[in-house]
């Protein structure tokens, strides 16, 4: 049974969001957008994380986590969110 790429892309982007909550020391950054619903915020934040994942994606370990962050933080700001 194949799986179609929209399917394919939201269990990668589940995965990556996943990864990147579960992963760094104080766990991941909040983001807060002003009228923003949780399942806005939710699909924002998904997104940017597999833009991220995408863009680092062959990237060495050494520097991809702060890269990826780097770029997360990015995304989001450009979304109109502030993290906390």
């Amino acid at each position: 049974m194949a799986i179609g790429r929209p399917a394919t892309l939201a269990m990668a982007s589940g995965l990556i969001l996943a990864c990147l909550l579960a992963g760094g020391c104080g766990g991941a950054p909040r983001y807060e957008r002003h009228g923003a619903t949780p399942a806005q915020q939710e699909q924002d934040n998904a997104d940017c994380a597999w833009e991220a994942a995408k863009a680092t994606g062959n990237m060495p370990g050494t520097g991809r986590e702060e890269r990826v962050q780097e770029l997360m933080d990015a995304c989001m700001r450009a979304k109109g969110y502030a993290k906390h």
